[in-house]
């Protein structure tokens, strides 16, 4: 009787659970604070609610038919759909179908849960979709993001065919071509690297973002369409657009030359003064550290600029003794993480998490330790660049470092890329997977 009484609470407890976890989730990706092994204590906190969820599934079916009552938050429609993909539940799926066609604001919710389902659940997924008429952007485009996070089904799709008739009937829309894109990047697949030249043309900036990136990560054989991409990428930065941002870090992870020509353009740029500083820590070159230390001396920007010298130096505030004592920030009357100048609308401030940094403190450990960084190599976390050092940051790193670190490891056969974002469980895979192969091709001593 206490069981039955309990379950209706519980289910939409660990309902809750999920939704706001995954919320969160994305939100820690970002973190300079935490490492990988917090990424897997979340990750295990969602499989778990999503498996008490199977196993009430009544109490489940009640919760998530009350929870349909009301609007829904996209965090909300990841949770019901990962349930619905994980039971087959078709009725329930067909719910989040029509809903995804009403409210495109609810999409993201439906694309974490393909990108956290089983592979095979999310499969059945995009094959209920493909069934449904009148539906087939759509249809295309969550193929597209399964296929791109799931290399299974990437190689799935491309053995039964699927993938032949997917591209022979695309859309011409920016979110299916924009999710080929990523298929290109997550698999330097061939078909989708043969349109993306075309798509330097796209009138979305994002997607001739995604276009340039996936030219230049693997470039071919006409080295005008790498001067074109190259030439969009700069043009985003220049122009101060929203998705500048994405384009300098792709040049930075790249190494390419324009990488010091989007500085160039940023350094100049009314309100880009924190992307710049960013992009200094990305690029991690040494010449940036006097710039970055300077930048410690002025609070608006000095969170960003220790985050930045932590990024290329491997240095931590709290353990190396450059953490300011006080924070001045945190003496006004709202809270830290609120911007202050839209008492109506506060706006997230996005360095609220970092810590504050202590110029002097930092200078005095520059000094002690400047000697072991040797010039003129590119650093991640106090080392050069090897793919031993690239692997334990993916281990052990900071998560807001472990994407520039999976972008900078050369690709092999097997484990070409690393997605920072999948379950922490599949990233450990892929880790044991790249580690062996760069044991089979140690030179021998």
């Amino acid at each position: 009787m206490l069981v039955a009484s309990t379950q209706p609470m519980l289910a939409e407890q660990h309902l809750d659970s999920l939704a706001f976890g995954w919320k969160r989730r994305g939100r820690l990706l970002e973190s300079h604070v935490v490492d990988f092994s917090a990424l897997g204590h979340v990750d295990q906190t969602l499989q778990a609610c999503s498996e008490a969820l199977v196993a009430m599934a009544a109490s489940t079916q009640q919760a998530v038919q009350s929870r349909l009552q009301d609007p829904l938050m996209a965090a909300e429609l990841f949770a019901i759909a990962l349930h619905a993909m994980g039971q087959q539940d078709k009725a329930l799926h067909d719910v989040c179908m029509g809903m995804l066609q009403t409210l495109p604001t609810l999409r993201d919710g439906y694309i974490g849960a393909l990108e956290w389902a089983n592979p095979r659940h999310a499969w059945w997924a995009c094959m209920e979709w493909r069934q449904q008429p009148g539906r087939a952007g759509l249809a295309q485009l969550f193929l597209l993001t399964a296929c791109a996070a799931h290399p299974s089904l990437h190689a799935h799709a491309k053995s039964c065919g699927v993938w032949r008739q997917l591209l022979d009937t695309l859309d011409d829309q920016a979110g299916p071509l924009g999710a080929l894109m990523q298929n290109a990047l997550a698999s330097a697949d061939p078909d989708a690297l043969a349109r993306a030249p075309a798509l330097l043309q796209a009138t979305s900036p994002v997607l001739r973002g995604l276009a340039a990136e996936a030219l230049l990560r693997y470039p071919g054989r006409d080295q005008a369409h790498g001067d074109h991409a190259a030439a969009v990428l700069l043009a985003q930065v220049a122009e101060g657009r929203p998705d500048a941002h994405t384009a300098v870090y792709a040049l930075a992870s790249l190494r390419h030359r324009a990488y010091s020509e989007a500085l160039s353009a940023l350094e100049g740029q009314h309100g880009q003064h924190r992307l710049y500083l960013q992009a200094l820590g990305w690029g991690g070159h040494l010449r940036a550290v006097p710039v970055l230390v300077e930048a410690l001396r002025h609070p608006q920007h000095a969170r960003t600029a220790g985050a930045a010298l932590s990024m290329l130096t491997g240095s931590l505030p709290a353990r190396d003794g450059w953490q300011a004592d006080t924070d001045p920030s945190r003496q006004t009357a709202r809270p830290a993480h609120l911007d202050t100048q839209d008492a109506q609308m506060p706006k997230p401030n996005p360095e609220a998490d970092l810590p504050v940094p202590d110029k002097a403190g930092f200078e005095r450990w520059w000094s002690a330790h400047r000697d072991r960084f040797a010039a003129p190599a590119y650093y991640l976390a106090g080392q050069p660049h090897t793919p031993s050092h690239l692997l334990d940051v993916l281990r052990h790193g900071r998560l807001a470092w472990r994407a520039m670190a999976a972008r900078l490891l050369p690709p092999q056969a097997g484990a070409l890329h690393l997605d920072t974002r999948a379950a922490a469980s599949r990233q450990r895979q892929w880790l044991n997977t790249y580690s062996s192969g760069v044991k089979h091709h140690a030179p021998h001593t």
